[in-house]
């Protein structure tokens, strides 16, 4: 499982934008078979929700909610990431 980890994690480690929102996605669809992905730069994705799973009873609820936030660091992270 470690070595699965380290596997997982370093394939993260090197994705930023809308590619980490994919690797994500496909990771957490595990989890969540129905998660989706917002379409960008529409309510959803402007309303900060990258990733989502609808509730089964209600469309206009959700389960889960997920914002990615993959970033591109060249030696640390800044303030405004880690306030992100």
């Amino acid at each position: 499982m470690e070595i699965a980890w380290k596997n997982i994690r370093g394939q993260l480690t090197i994705c930023s934008g809308d590619e980490f929102e994919r690797v994500v996605l496909h990771y957490l669809r595990v989890l969540w078979p129905t998660m989706l992905q917002a379409p960008r730069l529409q309510q959803l994705d402007r309303s900060g929700i990258d990733l989502c799973v609808l509730d089964d009873n209600r469309s206009d609820f959700f389960q889960v909610v997920v914002q990615a936030k993959g970033f591109k660091v060249a030696e640390e992270l800044l303030q405004k990431q880690v306030d992100q």
